[in-house]
């Protein structure tokens, strides 16, 4: 081919690989919002954990130009296959047999060590150093925390980035001892002074605390100590003859390292994860509350139901109520002078166990799957049996309310019901009821409306001051963590009363 025809080939495979990305670009953008929130998710739930409910917009384009940027990386992404193979169908012409052989196993091995360092920062490192930097910000109180979209967004990505880089360094040292640069023994004398260099790498990397430059540094002697193995393993492909013994000695090293890092993700990820609930209620659970008393509104909810509970000594975390037709239990995740420990998470701190479920047959019927399973910071579930209690006439089977954020900030609410002609029917009265008494304060409301205050979910349609939103099978309201905490753990003390007899 001429010098022009080469030029020729190069336009239309760079036009192919643009027209790629541009698909990948439309891809990932139809679906931006998902994509933002999975990508951010460990700092995410870090800021959640700490009672931060949601990101902050500082200018007007702050939240499409993020959108837009992610969109262009996700689509690069997405496109690399197709750019990598436009790439090699462009070069490979020029290359001699040998040569070919080894471009794939170095892409190959490129890609596969970046995506691990992508996947330890995104499952261990992440989610570690932000749960203790936020934690570290607010312990005080003094200081108030107020993350952006475009920070949250550029320090990922930029800690993906950084970590996938960093884990080349195997393949890096490899490529010296082809080279004939080092080998394994030159490698293993420098060990130690790899170490402090690891250390201040760490420190130079990220964030000016022990905790990440510790989480930056470890992995990086280990990433040395795997490099060491990769340079003997080359040692061995320059003296051995035998290339498929050398070949399954470096696909079993490689393998071993993978699945140290899928484990280390695994394992994290799994302490990180929320104890499931479902062992602390029995068939006949009438009531089920979950709070994080570690968040604002979880910490104000469990101050109102701790008062149905005098004689329990509860401490900040995870706080779960269940109550059957007589008695009523109250539990706590870890708690440190535990007595009674049901599932080696949960500590009994007042009441009884629940009878055992066979089955999720009860759980599924009644709704309470969705407290169980709920990440909300405050959740509440009422079999019928407790919800007649409260309402006059046809009664749901069941009703759940969690807490969510919203997205300027703000909390809110949600109340969804057993769908059916008694939750259209409820429904539409409570949001009668919240019409009429419009934006009246509390106190007002309930000098002309005792009878309405009495009853509560009416009184929280009080407290809605006509600010009800209807949705479907439920309706919500919004507010801060104090009003939002305040009318779910009163809600839920006066179930508590009413449904134990």
């Amino acid at each position: 081919m001429t010098f022009t025809e080469h030029l020729g080939e190069l336009r239309n495979r760079l036009i192919k690989s643009v027209v790629a990305v541009i698909i990948g670009f439309a891809v990932a953008y139809s679906a931006h919002e998902h994509v933002f929130q999975a990508v951010a998710r460990p700092i995410l739930t870090a800021l959640r954990n700490h009672g931060i409910p949601a990101l902050q917009a500082l200018q007007v384009t702050e939240t499409i130009t993020v959108y837009l940027q992610l969109s262009l990386i996700v689509g690069i992404f997405l496109a690399s296959p197709y750019i990598i193979w436009q790439i090699w169908a462009f070069v490979a012409p020029g290359l001699l047999e040998r040569e070919r052989r080894v471009v794939v196993p170095i892409v190959g091995g490129i890609a596969a060590f970046f995506v691990l360092g992508v996947v330890f920062c995104y499952f261990v490192f992440l989610p570690m150093v932000a749960d203790f930097l936020v934690g570290f910000t607010l312990k005080t109180g003094d200081i108030s925390l107020i993350p952006t979209v475009q920070k949250t967004f550029g320090l990922t990505v930029i800690f993906l980035g950084v970590f996938g880089l960093a884990f080349q360094l195997p393949l890096l040292i490899f490529f010296l001892t082809l080279m004939g640069l080092v080998t394994h023994k030159k490698l293993l004398a420098f060990g130690r002074y790899f170490v402090v260099l690891a250390f201040i790498i760490g420190a130079i990397l990220t964030p000016p605390d022990p905790l990440s430059q510790t989480l930056m540094a470890v992995p990086l002697t280990i990433l040395y100590l795997v490099g060491i193995v990769f340079s003997w393993v080359a040692g061995l492909m320059k003296t051995d003859q035998d290339a498929t013994k050398v070949k399954v000695i470096l696909a079993l090293v490689f393998l071993a390292f993978a699945a140290a890092i899928g484990t280390s993700a695994w394992l994290w990820q799994k302490g990180m994860a929320r104890p499931s609930t479902a062992s602390l209620f029995g068939p006949k659970t009438i009531l089920a509350a979950r709070l994080d008393s570690r968040t604002p509104v979880g910490n104000e909810a469990l101050r109102h139901v701790k008062r149905g509970f005098s004689n329990a000594e509860l401490l900040l975390g995870e706080t779960v109520v269940s109550q059957e037709r007589l008695a009523s239990s109250i539990y706590q995740k870890g708690h440190k002078d535990c007595v009674d420990l049901v599932d080696e998470d949960w500590c009994l701190l007042a009441g009884s166990k629940p009878l055992k479920v066979k089955g999720q047959e009860n759980i599924e019927r009644h709704g309470l799957k969705l407290v169980i399973d709920s990440d909300s910071p405050a959740s509440l579930f009422l079999a019928k049996e407790c919800l007649s209690r409260f309402v006059q006439g046809q009664v749901p089977g069941w009703m759940v309310a969690t807490v969510a954020p919203s997205q300027d900030g703000s909390l809110v609410l949600q109340f969804q019901f057993e769908p059916g002609d008694a939750t259209q029917e409820l429904v539409q009265r409570i949001l009668a009821k919240s019409d009429e008494l419009g934006p009246k304060s509390t106190s007002e409301a309930h000098k002309g409306a005792n009878t309405v205050l009495d009853d509560g979910l009416e009184r929280i349609a009080a407290w809605a001051r006509g600010e009800l939103i209807e949705s479907k099978d439920g309706f919500s309201v919004m507010g801060g963590p104090g009003l939002i905490g305040r009318m779910l753990g009163e809600f839920a003390l006066a179930a508590i009363s009413r449904c134990r007899d």
